[in-house]
């Protein structure tokens, strides 16, 4: 897979990615948009893109850790690795993403 990358004077640049380094470095981008959103001047943001998800399941690192795998629409594949005590928090948070989602919009 490549990345192409264009600069402010039209060149072109392509970085290649194996297939399996595409979903960290999904969520390393992400942590560096937070890190430069918390840096910005108090009022100024960011625009922020949701990643639309497509579906997801629970499943199984190759390690034995749980996770979730989650499809975005773009096709890109990602499992998140919790542990057991975030499963538990996770479970504790449902109740309220319940009432979220049933929750009518005035």
């Amino acid at each position: 897979m490549s990345l192409l990358l264009i600069d402010s004077e039209g060149r072109n640049f392509a970085i290649e990615i194996e297939p399996q380094v595409v979903a960290p470095m999904i969520a390393i981008m992400s942590a560096h948009g937070n890190e430069l959103r918390a840096a910005l001047p108090r009022g100024e943001d960011l625009p922020i893109q949701a990643l639309d998800v497509k579906n997801f399941t629970i499943a199984m690192t190759p390690e034995g850790d749980l996770g979730w795998q989650i499809e975005l629409s773009s096709g890109v594949l990602m499992v998140l690795k919790f542990s057991k005590e975030q499963f538990r928090a996770l479970d504790g948070q449902m109740t309220e993403v319940r009432q979220l989602v049933d929750r009518i919009v005035q």
